[in-house]
């Protein structure tokens, strides 16, 4: 796989819901016990950099909870740096990643699986921010706006 295929396909794989990746290896029948754990799964703490949005600077926000996975499955090696506490995660990640290192017709399945995942989330995350929407409130002429602490898309 291309370097920016790979790259997109990491991105996809960091954002998948816990369940996608866990039917992922199911469907290509990848049993727990056949992914070797390269390095233990370990909760890590990394500062969190978002991007200002009138000037474009980058300033951190402060330290994210996530967990660093190595593992190896079918002989290739796969790596998975997932924000969140829960080991299961970030291996299931890494092992998804080792198997689109396998051969292209596998890559190519599990690209579009995660394509469809990427469709699934992003709906999710529509119907987060219609319902925090629902939220504002209008009084003597101004407007309060309530926000999902997630939603760094506009300056407030």
């Amino acid at each position: 796989m291309e370097r920016n295929g790979m790259k997109r396909t990491f991105e996809m794989c960091m954002a998948a819901r816990p369940s996608a990746l866990t039917a992922i290896l199911a469907e290509e029948r990848v049993a727990v016990d056949r992914i070797v754990h390269i390095k233990p799964a370990r909760r890590v703490r990394l500062m969190q950099a978002l991007r200002e949005g009138v000037m474009g600077s980058t300033f951190y926000l402060g330290e994210v909870a996530a967990v660093e996975a190595v593992v190896e499955v079918e002989g290739i090696r796969g790596y998975a740096l997932r924000v969140g506490e829960d080991p299961q995660d970030a291996v299931a990640a890494a092992a998804v990643l080792a198997l689109c290192g396998a051969d292209g017709n596998r890559s190519q399945r599990i690209g579009d699986r995660l394509v469809g995942e990427m469709k699934v989330v992003s709906e999710l995350r529509e119907q987060q921010g219609a319902a925090v929407a629902r939220t504002r409130v209008r009084f003597e002429g101004g407007i309060v706006e309530a926000y999902s602490a997630s939603d760094y898309t506009r300056d407030r």
